[in-house]
């Protein structure tokens, strides 16, 4: 919706919506992984974690909080200036000056996330920064470095060289047996499933996550808060700068985190970790262990997974509830191109394992069919041709890296050749204020 403070109600970049007329008109519990960090709280607790395991995640945490600060530190700016939100300016992040504003919400699909960091950087040069930022997966990987950033008072442009620093080749980590495991091939693949629910432990991920958010200044969500806005309907548990998506599937539901830390679980959302969320966003199921989340006030213990299982694209998630129009529109940008325009590549299933991915590779490319399609929803989304990579594809090369880079900002900038807020607004939104 864009319910954060006020700025002007038209916006002169963007999307043509002439078709959509026409078509119209016809707590500090943490959530810890299977190996999870010595100093996890005792109230989260990893699904099947070994006393060994944590040990060595830990010692990876320790190595990897000496590595990635002093990365990020060599490119944050010395000076910064506020916003009005509690840390440096958000728009920073965008060009000089302009003031433009958006809220941001970012689809989830793995390693294809290469094509957001694209997509959002050519936004940031249109002049837009992103007062709230949502997303589910790899959505949430990079909304979650880019609310610290904005937080930090960092131009985007530089959410590229902290991507650079990924190595997606130890996202395949299995701990401390983990060449016995790859010693054994399929069996040690369908061990890991038997014993651990998943093939690989997602650690490196929580440390690079960890890492890269505490040398921006953030940890826990308490960090990432919003100043009241009296101007907007954002409920009080909602203001952040950050949501991420989960599916938690003890009890069968989506999770809003921080959203929902409160009303779900018992938990102060203040206190919860970023990195702990964004890790159970990212729990691809089968492939990364599931996280286990025990709950305040005896609230019992739940098993998060990835959040694209239930909501991949969670376009609506800020629009305004309390029938005004927006101050400022929601982009969202998808990693696929609209329909009929993307080549399709079948690549069949090669033995069990590859065949469970597929299948949670198509229900999260089907969890939101229902309403982002709409007219509405396609009007205010960039696609991003991501055809030729799967979201588990963590061999990928820096020439296709640069591929999802490049077509990242390409789909930005078709985007922005058209979009117009005011009849954006009219058409979809119920007019001017």
């Amino acid at each position: 919706m864009g319910s954060g403070n006020p700025s002007r109600s038209s916006q002169p970049h963007g999307l043509d919506v002439h078709a959509t007329c026409r078509v119209l008109r016809s707590g500090t519990p943490s959530i810890t992984s299977t190996a999870a960090a010595e100093s996890a709280s005792p109230h989260l607790a990893p699904s099947g974690s070994l006393s060994g395991e944590q040990r060595t995640s830990a010692r990876r945490e320790r190595l990897l909080a000496g590595v990635i600060p002093g990365v990020i530190a060599s490119m944050v700016i010395s000076s910064r200036t506020s916003d009005g939100y509690g840390g440096g300016g958000a728009m920073a992040a965008g060009s000089a000056g302009t003031g433009l504003k958006a809220d941001l919400v970012l689809e989830g699909g793995g390693v294809k996330g290469i094509g957001l960091v694209g997509a959002v950087t050519r936004l940031a040069e249109a002049g837009y920064g992103f007062p709230r930022i949502a997303g589910s997966s790899a959505g949430a990987i990079v909304g979650s470095v880019l609310a610290a950033m904005q937080r930090a008072g960092e131009p985007t442009h530089r959410l590229v060289d902290i991507v650079r620093t990924l190595d997606y080749k130890k996202f395949r980590d299995r701990g401390r047996f983990g060449w016995a495991l790859n010693m054994l091939g399929p069996v040690g693949d369908l061990l890991s499933l038997l014993l651990e629910n998943g093939l690989y432990e997602g650690d490196y991920l929580r440390a690079w996550l960890a890492s890269t958010l505490r040398a921006l200044g953030v940890e826990k969500f308490g960090d990432l808060r919003l100043p009241e806005d009296p101007d907007s309907d954002i409920p009080e548990g909602h203001r952040y700068r950050l949501v991420v998506m989960a599916s938690d599937v003890s009890r069968q539901r989506l999770v809003r985190l921080p959203w929902d830390y409160a009303e779900v679980y018992g938990l102060d959302p203040d206190e919860q970790p970023v990195a702990d969320a964004v890790r159970a966003s990212a729990s691809i199921p089968f492939f990364f262990e599931p996280l286990t989340l025990r709950s305040g006030k005896d609230r019992g213990v739940s098993t998060l997974v990835d959040g694209g299982v239930l909501s991949n694209y969670p376009i609506a998630v800020f629009d305004r509830t309390d029938g005004k129009p927006p101050r400022w529109p929601t982009f969202g940008i998808r990693l696929s191109a609209r329909d009929g325009e993307q080549a399709r590549v079948t690549r069949p299933a090669t033995g069990p394992v590859s065949l469970g991915l597929k299948v949670v590779e198509t229900m999260i490319g089907a969890a939101d069919a229902a309403h982002i399609h709409t007219p509405c929803a396609l009007a205010r989304s960039v696609f991003v041709d991501t055809s030729g990579i799967s979201a588990v594809d963590f061999d990928i090369t820096p020439a296709q890296q640069d591929g999802l880079l490049a077509a990242g900002r390409e789909a930005a900038e078709r985007f922005l050749a058209g979009w117009d807020f005011d009849r954006y607004r009219a058409v979809c939104r119920g007019g001017a204020q």
